[in-house]
């Protein structure tokens, strides 16, 4: 079973595919993020990371009280979100 770390600074930043396009080329997140972290990458406001999960566009992973974003959820998110170019 994989464990998944609690704390940001135990996440390793991992590069995203670079066969995507727009925001994703180039960008890194971490496996594991948190909401600042998320907010960051997709470059708006933690209350619209909030606006988000609660709509269902993103999946939050509860750690215990931690509340933490995988980097594919976000990605996939984006896509959807981001629709035909």
């Amino acid at each position: 079973m994989e464990t998944l770390p609690c704390a940001a600074s135990e996440t390793a930043a991992i590069r995203a595919p670079e066969q995507t396009s727009g925001i994703l080329a180039g960008a890194d997140l971490p496996l594991v993020s948190t909401k600042q972290q998320v907010a960051a990458f997709l470059r708006c406001s933690t209350k619209h990371v909030d606006n988000l999960a609660a709509r269902g566009h993103l999946r939050p992973t509860r750690l215990g009280r931690c509340v933490r974003y995988r980097r594919e959820t976000v990605l996939r998110a984006l896509a959807t979100l981001e629709g035909p170019a």
